[in-house]
């Protein structure tokens, strides 16, 4: 089968999550199938990088990426528009040219966007092409909706939530499957999605085999947290344990001391 795969992220080096799962993701596709990717890239791609994509990806297209940028004029004509603002102000007519270009070259059976931003990348396709939308995340936009108390913050957290669960639903009608990481993912996007839409809950892992090999003694009375601090869901758990979680281990251990 002849699959396009549309990532967020540029797989290789593999030193984050999302890298990590689009990159293992794509080595289990190209063992069964003939896989292109179509990749944004936040910096620079080293040759290096490009040649360990082309040992699993037939071809390989990279496309800038210009993060959402709230202030902008395309951000604040956003607040009007039914797509969430991060959708329309990141969205790249070259990668869009891209697509349509390699699809009339390739006739792709399958095409998987990987995140929202690739979502409509993927609607560029025509039918009778299978679209499967991989990893939605909504349970982010949800919870600070839910959890805001001040008005004017859960009124603008409310629009932010219904914009995400509007468009996901307008945009599953057009996809045959999508996957989540999580359970509690998956049941967010089931009360939102169209009837025969399926969903694969596909949780993120690691090779240990790479991860082998002596790394040092312990240090005592250190603690490690491997997740990238840029993602909002590492930083709020690392804050959390800071906040709340630490000092009352570090209360315990003053107790047995005394």
């Amino acid at each position: 089968m002849r699959v396009l795969f549309l990532s967020r992220w540029f797989p290789y080096p593999t030193d984050n999550g999302a890298r990590i799962r689009v990159f293992n993701l794509l080595r289990q596709l190209a063992t069964v199938h003939s896989v292109d990717l179509v990749s944004f890239a936040s910096d620079p791609v080293t040759e290096s990088s490009m040649a360990a994509m082309r040992e699993i990806c037939c071809k390989v297209e990279i496309f800038a990426y210009h993060p959402f940028r709230p202030n902008s004029i395309v951000s604040a004509a956003g607040f009007f528009a039914g797509k969430p603002r991060s959708v329309i102000d990141t969205y790249s007519k070259e990668m869009a040219a891209a697509v349509v270009r390699l699809h009339r070259q390739e006739h792709y059976d399958l095409v998987i966007a990987s995140q929202f931003e690739m979502a409509p990348y993927a609607l560029l396709l025509p039918d009778p092409i299978e679209r499967i939308w991989e990893e939605i995340e909504l349970a982010v936009f949800y919870e600070n909706y839910t959890r805001q108390h001040q008005i004017l913050h859960r009124l603008r957290q409310g629009l932010t939530w219904r914009k995400m669960a509007h468009y996901t639903h307008d945009t599953l009608l057009n996809f045959h499957g999508c996957t989540t990481v999580t359970e509690k993912e998956s049941e967010l996007v089931a009360s939102l999605r169209p009837n025969d839409c399926s969903i694969e809950v596909i949780p993120n892992g690691v090779d240990v085999a790479g991860y082998r090999g002596d790394f040092g003694a312990p240090e005592p009375d250190t603690l490690v947290y491997a997740g990238a601090l840029t993602y909002h869901a590492n930083f709020g758990a690392m804050a959390c344990f800071i906040g709340e979680i630490l000092p009352g281990i570090q209360a315990r251990g003053a107790l047995r001391q005394s």
